[in-house]
């Protein structure tokens, strides 16, 4: 469980450094998907949801619910994706880190 001096996550970096000194693939495999969740998708996500097109009244307006739980669904959404869809993107990070490991450029 985390103190209350550690995030509940971990950055990148760290997940990548953790993962390194196992030299687990798994591990980077999950840290490259949480990245891509983080980095790319959850934005995209967020800016859907504030776009000006979205109606302000009526029965398709964001009610109390949607704006307090609303990022809350698009960080589910967006690691759903990530996990779902055959990026690239965290193929190429997971043969970049592996590769690494091979030429001993990553410390174990």
């Amino acid at each position: 469980m985390a103190s209350a001096q550690q995030p509940a996550q971990q950055s990148f970096d760290q997940m990548l450094k953790s993962a390194s000194k196992g030299r687990d693939p798994d591990a980077v495999r999950k840290a490259a998907t949480e990245f891509v969740s983080t980095a790319f998708i959850r934005p995209v996500l967020s800016q859907l949801r504030e776009s000006p097109l979205r109606p302000s009244s009526g029965p398709f307006a964001e009610n109390t619910g949607e704006k307090r739980f609303g990022p809350l669904l698009d960080e589910r959404i967006a690691d759903n994706v990530t996990k779902a869809a055959k990026f690239p993107l965290i193929n190429t990070i997971v043969d970049r880190v592996t590769r690494a490991w091979k030429d001993n450029h990553v410390a174990a």
